[in-house]
């Protein structure tokens, strides 16, 4: 059984308060973030990055009107498609909108559309069609795209989840015989076609955004025990996945080990905590280095956005995996996802 290593992150969790967000304001108003400190203006993934930033470490209460924040949020949707489009279009307008209404959730639980969202979502109107649905996902790169694709269809699927009365309760029955029948390889229990049969990069960050709308469904992604086996083959020596990009392929690596934990056997269930834990000590470092903390958050011109990708990883595990004790915090993280889907 993995024993008593803890981490204090409480010196990471003060500098995001005292010094980063302060810093990435972009604007006069509450709600107006840049993409990172350096930015010169406001941004979608500024504001919503925020919301989800201060929503994990429970300061966003402090930081009212919820009014300010919908207003703010609300200015990059379209109002004739009602899709949400950031001005650096570098994900996908489904990656915009999917964010932007799961930011919105957070101040309101219940999204109605065409009250808030404030405009009409016209391009779900085609996805109550489950033949246009299978037509359009079919176009979607799964031999060498799946992050993207992932990125794709659940940050539509997330916005109709989210936002009510936008698609009949069966149409995720559907989504989920489309993916599990048809895109996801039961030998390593990731997205993808035409894979290795060891898994790869791009399947991780692809099928961890089922793997959180399936949470929201209250299921469990098919073949966990393939999934954890595969995933503990792809972590490198270091305890990353990928020095590329650590933050957000290491939270979906951890996310979607944490998931698969309950349905593991006692071996694979141990080896899977100690992969985790390696990791948890490399982001940990990374997150106590100021250099490294600069480099990674500042510096980057979308550290807003990976900022939420690290704090969204330290509380996962410690609200999934390690607890409180383990996982040292002023205020206990609360993980976006456990709210509802979309990251």
């Amino acid at each position: 059984m993995v024993t008593g290593r803890s981490w204090d992150l409480r010196p990471f969790v003060s500098w995001i308060n005292e010094v980063f967000l302060p810093e990435a304001k972009a604007g006069p108003g509450i709600a107006e973030y840049g993409q990172s400190p350096r930015s010169t203006r406001p941004g979608l993934y500024g504001t919503a990055d925020a919301a989800c930033i201060l929503y994990t470490v429970d300061r966003l209460d402090e930081l009212r009107p919820a009014e300010v924040w919908l207003r703010e949020i609300g200015r990059y949707q379209d109002c004739r498609s009602g899709y949400f489009v950031d001005d650096t279009p570098v994900l996908a307008t489904a990656h915009n909108t999917g964010f932007a209404v799961g930011a919105l959730q957070l101040f309101c639980p219940e999204l109605h559309n065409g009250v808030l969202p404030k405009h009409r979502l016209s391009f779900a109107e085609a996805m109550r069609d489950t033949s246009w649905c299978e037509r359009f996902f079919d176009t979607l790169d799964w031999r060498s795209r799946c992050y993207e694709a992932g990125e794709i269809v659940t940050g539509l699927a997330s916005t109709v989840y989210n936002v009510s009365g936008l698609v009949e309760r069966h149409w995720f029955q559907w989504l989920v015989d489309y993916v599990e029948n048809g895109r996801l390889d039961p030998a390593t229990g990731m997205v993808g076609i035409g894979k290795p049969s060891t898994g790869d990069l791009d399947q991780i960050g692809g099928t961890f955004h089922f793997d959180f709308l399936w949470a929201a469904l209250d299921r469990t992604l098919g073949h966990p025990q393939e999934r954890a086996e595969a995933l503990l083959g792809l972590q490198r020596s270091d305890g990353l996945w990928d020095e590329h990009n650590p933050w957000w392929l290491t939270f979906d690596a951890v996310y979607m080990l944490g998931r698969a934990l309950p349905h593991l056997d006692d071996d694979l269930a141990e080896r899977t905590r100690r992969a985790v834990g390696r990791a948890v000590d490399v982001l940990v470092a990374r997150a106590l280095d100021s250099g490294q903390r600069e480099r990674d958050f500042v510096d980057s011109w979308m550290g807003t956005h990976t900022l939420t990708g690290a704090v969204s990883a330290f509380a996962h595990v410690q609200r999934h995996l390690f607890g409180t004790e383990r996982v040292r915090t002023e205020r206990p993280l609360r993980p976006v996802l456990d709210r509802r889907p979309y990251i």
